[in-house]
């Protein structure tokens, strides 16, 4: 099964670079228990049609099934990259190749081809556009401040140092957060600050 994910061109070139082999995408709704009380545990399991369902156990009571959350990629299943393009036309005006903002070519030496003027929006690029196949290799569902430092690596972020005195380093787990933000911020409930439940899909490029 093959469904479009969308990605902004840093992380097109980190996952182009080998960098990025993970991305976490919110769940839809919330879960029932989203507060824990005292002594209750919880895990999370996923079903052969892809459905992860969160199980909370209660003392003294039966394992009860939370809620079920569709599964939008499972493992073994490909994600094909969807990023800001635009055509390239031949000298008859038919097109003949697709150029990418993430990685843009010099056409200084190239007067026979004729990119397009504008840059078309990720959301619109049809599947024959699409030149990046991940093949999902495992998914988990947990909170998005979970991510540890390794990870926040393995999402394509690398620690920043410091350019002056003043400033001080981000590690890679805050740097995730400031990207994370930066994408989801302004959206109900899916800030770094709302941590929100997500499904953490790990990947390898499909060459």
């Amino acid at each position: 099964m093959e469904k479009p994910v969308l990605f902004s061109g840093p992380m097109v070139r980190a996952i182009l670079s080998g960098t990025k082999t993970q991305t976490r995408r919110v769940l839809k709704g919330t879960p029932i228990f989203g507060c824990m009380r005292d002594g209750m545990t919880e895990r999370w399991a996923m079903d052969d049609s892809g459905c992860h369902q969160r199980f909370v156990t209660v003392p003294g009571m039966p394992e009860q099934a939370a809620e079920m959350y569709k599964c939008p990629h499972s493992v073994g299943s490909t994600m094909w990259v969807k990023e800001t393009w635009r055509r390239i036309m031949n000298g008859y005006g038919a097109d003949v190749a697709v150029e990418y903002r993430a990685t843009p070519r010099d056409w200084t030496e190239e007067s026979d081809w004729h990119p397009e003027d504008k840059w078309r929006p990720s959301i619109f690029m049809p599947r024959w556009a699409s030149r990046i196949n991940l093949l999902v290799t495992n998914v988990r569902v947990e909170r998005v401040q979970d991510i540890s430092e390794a990870d926040a690596m393995a999402e394509g972020v690398c620690p920043q140092n410091p350019c002056s005195e003043n400033m001080t380093p981000l590690d890679a787990r805050e740097e995730f957060e400031v990207l994370w933000d930066s994408i989801n911020g302004k959206k109900p409930g899916r800030s770094w600050a709302d941590n929100p439940w997500v499904f953490v899909y790990e990947f390898e490029v499909v060459r």
